[in-house]
């Protein structure tokens, strides 16, 4: 059933975060992300509704997302409640430091190239680039985005998140 299927993203998300480690941190995650995937069905905003909705509203869902996730990713890397709690709570007392500059011009690199390639997906009604190409043109995409992944993320400052586990 319809309400079975929302019980059903929930829990698996909730189990999800209980699988990355016993901390209420991972419990948030899940719920949240869990949450979220129920909510984003129930409101009819799968993949299927894209087409129907236009560019628009897709990109405003995926802006939504976006920023629930990283919302999310707060209580995963935080190391209790607390921690989490203190870090939303410093949201509200920034402070200018210089090296937030080049910071700055990183994500506006990186996000201007993610947003060009949203919009093409958009235009063309794609889950994923050239999900409507050819095999080499596939191909060619995949490269060129793998390289400029390289580029941008040309040092070790932020390991992977999994390297902690």
């Amino acid at each position: 059933s319809v309400a079975k299927t929302y019980r059903n993203l929930f829990l698996t998300m909730l189990l999800g975060g209980l699988w990355h480690g016993a901390n209420w941190t991972y419990v948030v995650w899940g719920a949240i992300h869990g949450a979220g995937l129920a909510i984003f069905r129930a409101l009819g905003f799968d993949s299927t509704a894209n087409a129907a909705r236009g560019a628009a509203g897709i990109w405003w869902r995926r802006i939504f997302i976006f920023h629930l996730v990283c919302f999310a990713w707060i209580f995963f890397r935080a190391d209790s409640l607390s921690a989490a709690v203190t870090f939303f709570g410093g949201l509200g007392h920034w402070i200018w430091r210089p090296e937030y500059f080049s910071a700055a011009v990183d994500v506006a690199e990186f996000g201007f190239v993610l947003l060009v390639i949203d919009w093409f997906e958009a235009r063309r009604d794609e889950e994923f680039l050239s999900e409507k190409s050819s095999r080499p043109v596939q191909l060619l995409v995949a490269a060129a985005l793998t390289g400029i992944t390289l580029a941008l993320a040309g040092n070790n400052i932020n390991a992977f998140i999994y390297f902690a586990f």
